[in-house]
């Protein structure tokens, strides 16, 4: 973490003829806002990366499928936004969350024992 000033407490929302009172939603994140950027200007981490390794891993689900498994395969889409097709030969084919990669898997056949 950075050592930030003291003058980094969030500010108070004040309208005409009150007291101050706690910031709104939108003050809140503009201050963060504004401390990351003021962070990065000096060459500072916001926030340090080894707070983030011990967060339990996303779980993640089928939102959706599509069976086809009578002709093609199966195709489906996760949570996590990426989407794939398993075929009848078991090839599978996901393209990820961002859209950039593609990744193809094919199983080998099995091995044919003579008798």
């Amino acid at each position: 973490m950075i050592d930030l000033p003291l003058d980094t407490a969030l500010p108070t929302s004040l309208s005409a003829g009150s007291t101050a009172s706690a910031p709104t939603s939108f003050e809140a994140a503009a201050h963060t806002l504004t401390l990351a950027f003021e962070a990065l200007s000096v060459g500072k981490l916001f926030r340090d990366p080894q707070q983030d390794r011990n967060l339990p891993e996303a779980k993640v689900f089928i939102v959706s499928w599509v069976d086809f498994s009578h002709k093609y395969g199966m195709g489906y889409a996760l949570t996590d936004g990426s989407v794939g097709v398993r075929y009848n030969d078991s090839t599978s084919i996901v393209v990820s969350p961002d859209k950039a990669y593609v990744v193809r898997i094919s199983v080998p056949p099995p091995l044919l024992t003579v008798l």
